[in-house]
């Protein structure tokens, strides 16, 4: 299909021109011989990419054509230069060791490497999963489908990612009261975004050291990146029944974080299914949104509709919703695999008074600034205050028959 060249990028210097006509130079190339090997293609592949981000290209579908043409394309003729070209040389096994052994110190329970191949069947699924529908209102997860498909978007040259997981159970159990909320677990206590990102930023920082011709990027569930379909590949854990990563030892309680990186490391083996013919968290949803074993239905999900979802919480779900105010563990508590995990040892998740038995009728009369401190530094500033006081309307229904 014919592919228009890139106009305008925000950069008018001598290195942008020269990126632009090497770019110009790929989509050209759409009619060119395709006779390269594998690896030939991969590398020119990762040129493009690396041209148009210098460049200050962001348009997906520019980069969509970039990248087409480059697998197209014979590089010898581009004139790209060597700085792209070269390949970061691999670790050797003890640096390897104490790049994982420097993640576990940051505090990461679980640490492991996948190595980024053109082969991602996830990327199927997430487009079928999407035509479905049932990503909701989440507009944002089909807009950022190229980029969770293809890493390559995300940082040109990409070679591995590290996935790391930590441990957030806490032994912790809240009142099963009338007039109490309930908060999921991950969110009782310090945003864990707060707590990861920092020692994630850390351990990227380590690695580049190591490698120091490598270039490396992080996300803690912030960019498009299918970190559980990564950290299953790195060993970590297996994509359950319920649509989240389930441990062996840490059951279904890690938060996961991603290092991005173009350094050549060496992946550790996937990791098996385990589930079996259990089907425990598919008959613990209360709303039937695990509509079969590996696949959920957003729009029936109570994580979705008290976080997620801008309204009010339909009225087919609200009586399943009880007395949860923002999120929803059931799935994740029925696991038997919980029965490995032990509590812990990041103090930063312990809950607090307020989000292990939060009293509906004081969240209910609170006002946004009483709102913005009570849930600093935590998860559940996220809904906002106008999300919260609908969550909550639709509890105090369910658990004292009266509205706030």
């Amino acid at each position: 299909r014919p592919l228009r060249e890139p106009q305008t990028v925000g950069r008018g210097d001598a290195t942008t021109d020269r990126s632009l006509s090497m770019i110009a130079a790929l989509t050209r190339a759409m009619s060119g011989r395709d006779g390269s090997t594998h690896e030939h293609a991969e590398r020119v592949q990762r040129c493009a990419l690396a041209l148009a981000a210098e460049a200050g290209i962001r348009d997906e579908q520019m980069l969509d054509a970039i990248e087409t043409a480059a697998l197209l394309h014979d590089i010898g003729k581009l004139g790209i230069p060597d700085r792209l070209l070269h390949k970061p040389g691999p670790l050797t096994t003890d640096e390897y060791e104490q790049v994982k052994q420097h993640a576990r110190e940051l505090g990461f329970d679980a640490v492991g490497v996948s190595r980024v191949t053109p082969d991602r069947p996830e990327a199927g699924r997430l487009n079928e999963w999407l035509a479905r529908g049932y990503h909701g209102e989440m507009q944002w997860m089909s807009r950022t489908r190229a980029k969770r498909s293809n890493p390559a978007l995300l940082l040109p040259g990409i070679r591995s990612i590290v996935s790391v997981g930590m441990n957030y159970y806490t032994d912790e159990r809240p009142d099963e009261l009338h007039g109490l909320g309930r908060i999921a677990r991950y969110a009782r206590g310090t945003d864990y975004h707060a707590v990861l990102g920092d020692r994630l930023k850390s351990l990227t920082t380590f690695l580049c050291r190591k490698v120091p011709d490598s270039r490396a990027i992080s996300y803690v569930d912030t960019g498009p990146v299918m970190e559980k379909a990564w950290a299953q590949r790195a060993g970590l854990g297996w994509i359950g029944k319920h649509c989240n990563l389930v441990s062996a030892e840490h059951g279904s309680w890690l938060l996961l974080g991603d290092v991005l990186t173009t350094a050549d490391l060496d992946p550790d083996e996937p990791a098996a299914d385990l589930c079996g013919t259990c089907t425990l968290c598919i008959r613990a949803c209360p709303t039937g949104a695990i509509t079969e074993p590996y696949v959920l239905d957003a729009r029936r999900c109570l994580s979705y509709l008290t976080i997620e979802q801008k309204g009010r919480i339909p009225e087919e779900f609200a009586a399943a919703a009880d007395n949860k105010i923002f999120g929803c563990d059931d799935c994740l508590d029925v696991c038997p695999y919980n029965h490995q995990a032990n509590a812990t040892a990041e103090l930063a998740f312990r809950a607090t008074s307020l989000t292990l038995n939060p009293e509906l009728s004081s969240l209910a009369s609170q006002s946004e600034g009483e709102f913005r401190a009570t849930f600093k530094g935590s998860a559940v500033r996220r809904i906002t205050h106008e999300g919260l006081q609908r969550t909550v309307a639709t509890a105090l229904t369910n658990r004292c028959s009266e509205r706030p």
